[in-house]
């Protein structure tokens, strides 16, 4: 299901880009990046799930396979398309792509979910309440602490890159037994891992391209547009995986595990490898300079309390969606 929603997504935005072309408009980038966005999609789809498959054959539990799968798998958007622009200069469109697909995966994806959950309630079994919430906490303060004073040295990206590393051994020492059964992989397996992955690649290059020519046609800054257009665009995994999962009404756990999962992945693993890579290209001092920066940070921080407050009460209800979709609304009409 949710592979021919990202194909559908393609075929709509190729059309739409034709027609475009064909017209001659102005808005050609636009229908560009919407199509290169969802190439993005759809290949980093493809890559997790056959490089899933090929670690199952390798003997890996299928926990370490989950974790990747859902809660990081989803996130793969986000970390190449932060990474290209890093690695091309334009760390600016890294930072609020993560810091936008925080916010949206919080108010609007999960609030989705919560309107579209088969019950009127989702409650939360888990044993690791205290590990993900303290990480899910520092998710939300460590982009605010490390740029409210800038210029900030790159280099200092290493430090949420080694906390990702603790949090990924503290969630997985549990799950290392191999699994006796192994996959058959073929060599058309291998193929298409290596196919997917030229693909994510080439259509994140062309994704920061084209955000740039968006954001030059209909006149608004690559802060706004990455805040938003780009984080909603490279959260769709997310959003779908989420809905899919509310609906079906099992697994209740991994719903928000994912959402949790992905806003922890992208502040440690994304800030910190688009720092890192800031500083490989040879830019050693960042600053962000933006007039929706500190209206970002207080939306960052209210929606990661209100997520810490449903998730350590155990119970989510239907209400609450409704709640942080409205709250979603609130802050597109104060960046807008």
């Amino acid at each position: 299901m949710r592979g021919e929603i990202l194909l559908i997504l393609v075929v709509l935005s190729a059309l739409v880009s034709a027609y475009l072309y064909i017209s001659n408009s102005t808005y050609l980038p636009v229908g560009l990046f919407i199509l290169a966005l969802s190439l993005l999609i759809i290949s980093s789809s493809k890559f997790i799930h056959t490089a899933s498959k090929i670690g199952k054959s390798l003997g890996l539990s299928d926990y370490l396979i989950g974790v990747i799968l859902i809660g990081f798998g989803t996130s793969t958007p986000e970390l190449v398309t932060s990474l290209y622009a890093s690695y091309q200069g334009n760390f600016e469109i890294a930072y609020f792509n993560l810091v936008g697909s925080n916010i949206s995966n919080i108010l609007l994806i999960f609030g989705l979910s919560m309107i579209f959950l088969n019950s009127n309630r989702l409650v939360v079994k888990t044993n690791l309440l205290k590990t993900e919430s303290l990480y899910l906490f520092i998710s939300a303060i460590i982009p605010i602490i490390l740029f409210i004073k800038t210029p900030v040295d790159s280099i200092i990206g290493i430090i949420p890159l080694l906390m990702f590393i603790v949090y990924f051994y503290i969630n997985s020492s549990d799950g290392m037994e191999r699994i006796d059964e192994m996959n058959s992989v073929k060599l058309v397996d291998y193929i298409i891992l290596v196919i997917s992955l030229l693909i994510l690649a080439f259509s994140a290059d062309q994704t920061i391209i084209y955000l740039k020519e968006t954001a030059k046609v209909i006149g608004v800054g690559l802060d706004l547009i990455s805040l938003l257009a780009l984080a909603i665009g490279t959260s769709l995994p997310e959003l779908v995986t989420t809905i899919l999962l509310a609906r079906k009404g099992e697994n209740q756990d991994i719903l928000l595990g994912n959402i949790i999962g992905s806003n922890i992945f992208n502040t440690l693993m994304i800030l910190g490898g688009s720092m890192i890579t800031s500083y490989i290209v040879g830019i050693h001092s960042l600053s962000i300079q933006s007039d929706i920066l500190e209206i970002s940070w207080i939306f960052l921080i209210i929606s990661t309390i209100a997520l810490l407050l449903m998730y350590l009460d155990k119970e989510v209800y239907r209400e609450d969606g409704l709640i942080l979709v409205l709250m979603y609304l609130i802050f597109l009409g104060m960046v807008l």
